[in-house]
Order: structure tokens, then C-alpha cells, then sequence
């Protein structure tokens, strides 16, 4: 059963051409060009919904521009002699994230690295978590679910297609 079911599920999510031209046109409008990045690096930081659930830790940009420093310091990649560049795709629902990771790590310098932060600004999904327009009756950030629910047809596929481009990039 596992097999057959893994086998449909493949097909169903395969990627037409489509969807592939508008990943790749997306990878060149965040400025990503995987021949001249030697470390490829995805930051997701959720804002929005997270704030809110108690469940959750709220972590500052900060910690992220520290263990991205410490990551590439302590796990090797910017050991050697020749200089390398690693590309920070930064996902997130907030568009002040990107702006504050960039600040925060391109300035930084690791053994041969130095860093360049790449990420989508003013997307559908940050404009309406940074607006607060689809929050909840209580005026709480509503899950991304939810948020979906709420817009207009051609919104919520221009979000699906911006979450799509999310995990595509942190898949690299």
C-alpha cells in the first residue's frame, strides 16, 4: 500500500512548468544564483501567529544573526583558504525581518566568509501579518490558515505561491 500510495502522492506534487518558471523567476527576483553561492543558508522566522502562542518562544533577529555566525564558524564551511560567500535566505512572515538580519550578519566576517541576506520583502503574506488585516475577532495574529481564508482568491494564490518559494529555497 505504502509503495502505490508514496507513488500517487510523487505525482500529484510534482511541479509543472508552470510552477517551476515562477520558482525560477522568483530565485532571480530575491537576487539567488546558485553558481556564485558557496554556502547556501534558510533562516524561517515566524512572527505573525507566533507572538501569541504560548507554546512558542519569540526570538529576536539577533539570535538568528548569532547562531547563523556561530553556525558557519563552529560547522566548518568557512574553513580553507579560499574566500567563499554565503547566501542567507531569510522566510518569513514579517517584512522588517530581512531588513534586520541584513543589517545584523552582512557586515559580519568568519574565517573565509563573508555573508549576503536574500529574502522576498513586501510579499502578500508579510503585508497582511504587518498590516494586522486578517487578525482574529480579538485582534490576535491569526494562524496563516486562517489569514488565507480571509483574502480575496487572488491573494491567497499569490500567498500559496510565496510559501511554496519559501520551502523551495529552504530546501536548497
Amino acid at each position: 500500500y505504502a509503495p502505490a500510495y508514496n507513488g500517487v502522492m510523487a505525482l500529484l506534487f510534482r511541479p509543472n512548468e508552470p510552477l517551476i518558471k515562477d520558482l525560477l523567476d522568483r530565485q532571480a527576483q530575491v537576487g539567488f544564483d546558485e553558481s556564485s553561492a558557496d554556502v547556501l543558508a534558510g533562516v524561517h522566522v515566524r512572527r505573525g501567529d507566533k507572538i501569541v502562542d504560548p507554546q512558542n518562544r519569540y526570538h529576536i533577529s539577533l539570535e538568528y544573526a548569532e547562531a547563523l555566525v556561530n553556525w558557519a564558524a563552529d560547522e566548518g564551511p568557512c574553513r580553507g583558504e579560499a574566500p567563499k560567500s554565503v547566501v542567507v535566505y531569510v522566510a518569513s512572515d514579517t517584512a522588517s525581518v530581512k531588513r534586520q538580519l541584513t543589517e545584523l550578519v552582512e557586515p559580519q566576517k568568519v574565517g573565509v566568509c563573508s555573508f549576503k541576506v536574500i529574502g522576498v520583502e513586501a510579499s502578500v503574506t508579510q503585508v497582511t501579518t504587518d498590516s494586522h488585516r486578517n487578525d482574529d475577532a480579538r485582534g490576535k495574529p491569526a494562524p496563516t490558515v486562517e489569514k488565507l481564508a480571509r483574502m480575496r482568491s487572488d491573494e491567497a494564490k499569490e500567498a500559496g505561491l510565496e510559501i511554496i518559494f519559501d520551502m523551495y529555497m529552504l530546501s536548497h
